[in-house]
């Protein structure tokens, strides 16, 4: 900067003794604005590396995968000035789906994708190129800077400014830290994205070890469902009785809405709900739609004797009925006594993508014990 001096009452010249005064007086001053700007400056840096040390104890403290998400959220909350809303979206389906683990909101309109909902990669722009290139990126949204409908979907619920940092583990990114800024555009300070590309390396490694954590409780956890699977299949219970516990099992370890045993009635090659929850479409013993049956049976005749549909309003083969209710996600698994097709177990969800190839294996194994439990009756 500079120092200024002025005289308003008349014309006049400065001394050299004057000038040399004022130099002297700027340059104290300049000494004592730069060591305020360091002591400011190393005030910031502990305050950061005081909060960054807290953030990482907490991490290490926990290994709960909900607990980090709060965590994290928090600490970014705090960290940012007049933040709208934030959130973290995990890859799943294969890399091809981003799925919002958390997320924060200053007030209820902010919100962008509830926690549990998500967004197809490819339907979205600024986050394939995080995750393809691995980088940061700060975008001010225009009215005509939507390059995907999602985008402009955002624009229209007035987001403005974004801010979207990757979560890696060795180079590879497995989410995303989604900061967000309504109604007018914002520029985030270097100290801003500097602590929030900390936050987010450390919520990617506590993330991913809490997956990995919770997987290995999922695993156990069906381990012993299938277990129980098989003294439930050689016990005396009835077919009937058996599918009926196979499907209150199944609920354990699969996320699904509607589920049904149906068996393929050959008189007239419909399949027939033979057990299942019950709702106003289906009932004991109705009998499918032949272009349902067709469908079905088309899809699990062949190895692996199963099918899956992440979405099936984004599959053209979908057959629907307009008296049947229209799920969303669906797992068909075969029924298969020495080569025979006897029927099928239909598992569905009123929500996209919902099931993935893993609860498809899985459903396939609860077919293939039930099919198990119809030959010791025959």
């Amino acid at each position: 900067g500079y120092a200024e001096i002025w005289e308003s009452r008349q014309f006049r010249s400065f001394t050299e003794a004057e000038l040399e005064k004022a130099q002297t007086i700027a340059e104290r001053t300049a000494l004592i604005l730069q060591q305020k700007t360091a002591f400011q400056t190393e005030k910031k840096l502990r305050n950061n590396a005081e909060r960054l040390n807290h953030i990482a104890s907490s991490y290490i403290e926990t290994l709960d995968l909900e607990e980090i998400l709060n965590q994290t959220i928090k600490s970014i909350s705090a960290s940012i000035r007049d933040l709208h809303n934030c959130n973290i979206t995990s890859l799943t389906q294969n890399g091809q789906y981003l799925l919002t683990l958390a997320e924060w909101s200053a007030k209820p309109e902010f919100g962008v994708v509830a926690p549990g909902k998500g967004v197809w990669l490819e339907e979205t722009s600024y986050s394939r190129q995080v995750i393809s290139s691995g980088n940061d990126l700060c975008i001010h949204l225009t009215p005509i800077g939507g390059v995907t409908e999602h985008s402009q979907r955002l624009y229209a619920n007035g987001l403005r400014t974004l801010l979207y940092i990757p979560l890696k583990i060795r180079q590879r990114v497995n989410g995303i830290l989604h900061i967000n800024i309504f109604h007018e555009h914002r520029t985030f300070s270097p100290d801003e994205i500097s602590l929030s590309r900390a936050i987010a390396s450390f919520a990617a490694i506590a993330i991913s070890n809490a997956q990995l954590l919770l997987a290995r409780k999922k695993q156990l956890h069906l381990s012993q469902t299938l277990q129980k699977m098989g003294q439930i299949v050689v016990s005396q219970l009835s077919p009937l009785e058996v599918y009926e516990q196979l499907l209150a099992l199944l609920k354990e370890v699969v996320p699904y809405d509607w589920a049904s045993f149906q068996t393929l009635d050959k008189r007239i090659g419909r399949l027939v709900t033979t057990a299942g929850f019950e709702t106003k479409f289906y009932t004991k013993n109705y009998i499918l739609p032949q272009s349902i049956t067709d469908s079905v049976l088309e899809r699990i005749s062949q190895p692996p004797y199963w099918a899956l549909i992440s979405d099936t309003q984004e599959d053209e083969s979908w057959v629907e009925h307009e008296d049947l209710f229209q799920p969303r996600s669906w797992i068909g698994a075969a029924l298969r006594v020495k080569g025979e097709l006897l029927g099928v177990l239909s598992v569905t969800s009123f929500e996209a993508p919902k099931f993935n190839k893993a609860l498809a294996i899985t459903v396939a194994s609860f077919a293939i014990q039930a099919a198990i439990a119809v030959q010791t009756t025959l």
